[in-house]
């Protein structure tokens, strides 16, 4: 007997809207951080936060709710690494071979490019998750640029990314993820470390990017004990940046932990509501492609345009000839892995139902 339930693939909503918004955040940023620029945000916060930082926040924030919220609804490990491989690694491992061919147009000798084996090292490595250097490690990439050897600075928050679902998956196959009190603990561990870090106190385990993690946590917290448990918790972070001040500990980023988390609040609740659905495509979620193969259009736009490179310029050009790209990934590799997945998950649904219950 065959399964032929077919529903929709995706539902269109505010998520897809904020990520692509977050997205062209990115872009923008990095248009003018290949150029050796400060973007607007950047200059106006004093250097402390600029719209590559928002952009990847409300990435990591939107990720933690959804995925925080997929294993609640179906607890199934199989299923949960599936779905996360099939929507992040088809079209990283394409990104990864576009940044070679795009360095390659533009390099002084392109054979000797394409046959180096630092070139395929800094493919393999990447698409492995197993070397930090997603960006700036390949040698002979982009030479004339401004920033030298980044073939795509946009990846290294993949890697990231993927501890956060481990830690999901860690908590769900421990059913810990399903105790609401768990991730205040997990709030206030991520909370203390980033206290300490900021205050300069020697750590034998150091980590990297704890901003995204709490806004990743932060996800977390709302999908699993709602906004009132991340209220309640930026409140009392608030309050220890607030005591931390006034009795002149040593650092100054005290605020920056109650910003990321109000910040993902936000950003869920946003998400969740139905005011930005108007601005989504309703044929595809576009924004993953366009993080991911953005970068290396980018140096080349800036390879081209020589002298004449500006940040908004160089933003409008990437986003111009980055678009079409996005939407060929999302119709032709990134729709098809999702549109499998579902099929498996629904057969593996069909056939526990024709299972006899009791039976061994």
């Amino acid at each position: 007997m065959k399964c032929t339930l077919k529903p929709p693939l995706r539902r269109q909503n505010s998520f897809d809207a904020l990520r692509l918004l977050f997205a062209l955040f990115v872009i923008f940023n990095h248009s003018y951080a290949l150029l050796l620029l400060p973007d607007p945000l950047e200059v106006i916060s004093g250097f402390r936060y600029d719209f590559g930082k928002l952009g990847v926040t409300g990435f990591f924030a939107i990720s933690g709710y959804l995925v925080t919220q997929s294993w609640l609804r179906n607890p199934n490990p199989f299923r949960f690494v599936l779905a996360r491989a099939l929507r992040i690694f088809p079209a990283f491992w394409v990104a990864l071979l576009f940044s070679v061919l795009i360095a390659a147009t533009v390099t002084t000798n392109a054979y000797e490019f394409l046959s180096g084996p630092y070139t395929w090292r800094w493919v393999s490595r990447n698409a492995l998750f197993i070397w930090q250097g997603f960006g700036a490690g390949m040698p002979g990439a982009f030479e004339g640029n401004p920033f030298p050897g980044g073939a795509n600075g946009s990846l290294w928050t993949l890697t990231y990314e993927l501890r956060c679902y481990a830690v999901v998956l860690l908590l769900g196959m421990t059913t810990l993820l399903a105790q609401r009190r768990l991730m205040w603990v997990v709030i206030a561990a991520l909370t203390l470390y980033y206290f300490k870090s900021v205050m300069n106190i020697g750590l034998a385990f150091r980590l990297g990017y704890y901003d995204l993690y709490l806004a990743f946590a932060t996800g977390m917290l709302i999908a699993s004990s709602g906004y009132r448990s991340s209220i309640i918790s930026i409140a009392g972070v608030s309050l220890c940046a607030m005591l931390a001040q006034l009795n002149h500990l040593p650092g100054d980023h005290w605020w920056y932990a109650p910003l990321q988390m109000a910040i993902a609040v936000v950003i869920v609740r946003l998400a969740n509501s139905q005011t930005l659905m108007r601005f989504a495509f309703r044929s595809g979620d576009y924004s993953y492609g366009l993080y991911v193969y953005a970068f290396p259009l980018q140096q080349l736009v800036i390879a081209l345009l020589g002298d004449y490179a500006s940040p908004l310029l160089v933003c409008l050009l990437t986003l111009a000839s980055t678009f079409p790209l996005a939407i060929l990934s999302w119709h032709s590799l990134e729709k098809r892995a999702l549109r499998w997945l579902q099929t498996i998950s629904i057969k593996l649904r069909f056939t526990k139902k024709l299972i006899p219950t009791g039976q061994p």
